[in-house]
């Protein structure tokens, strides 16, 4: 498939492309426990959104999107990021991820390269990177779980890739992982 996917296939919420940070998946998961906040059953461990949804499924190949998607994750670099701080949406507790730049960027990149995808379904209006901690709560237990937190941080990590994830209506499943930055070894003689 070369280009765009064509206009008349419908948005779907097939497939997510985000940014893992796995150094979280125990303390999100402990806090989950201690507060018994309600766990995320759909199978994506914690994250930040790049894009959802992204592309259907049946495009995302070696013969459809994939090898546009792998160039155009080569033009970011890795890059470190901290979170030190918590921040909260109506119905979202989450992490901001310092800088915020590299994902924005990243999400930015997308839409322009596949402008039939919008974050959110274009629910949202800015792009504002996250990392849930949870949703739903009342805000008695946001400031809990919020302090209970704060002990733990910063946390700072390496950001080398981005993640498709596949949705089935029931469950999230890592399909592949892309690279950021140029492939080893690319430029040298």
């Amino acid at each position: 498939m070369e280009g765009a996917l064509r206009a008349d296939r419908p948005r779907t919420w097939e497939s997510a492309l985000v940014v893992r940070v796995p150094c979280l998946d125990d303390t999100v998961a402990s806090l989950r426990r201690r507060f018994g906040l309600p766990r995320k059953p759909n199978g994506i461990p914690p994250h930040i959104t790049a894009i959802v949804p992204f592309l259907p499924a049946r495009d995302l190949d070696e013969e459809g999107a994939l090898p546009e998607l792998r160039s155009l994750c080569a033009e970011f670099e890795p890059f470190q990021v901290t979170f030190s701080r918590t921040a909260r949406f109506p119905r979202v507790l989450y992490l901001v991820p310092e800088p915020a730049d590299p994902f924005i960027a990243l999400t930015h990149a997308i839409v322009e390269r596949w402008p039939e995808t919008q974050p959110y379904a274009g629910a949202h209006k800015a792009v504002v990177p996250h990392l849930t901690v949870t949703t739903s709560r009342p805000a008695k237990v946001f400031d809990k779980v919020a302090e209970a937190l704060r002990p733990q941080l910063p946390v700072s990590a390496r950001i080398e890739s981005a993640h498709v994830y596949l949705f089935d209506r029931n469950h999230w499943t890592e399909h592949v992982a892309v690279a950021l930055g140029p492939p080893p070894g690319h430029g040298m003689m």
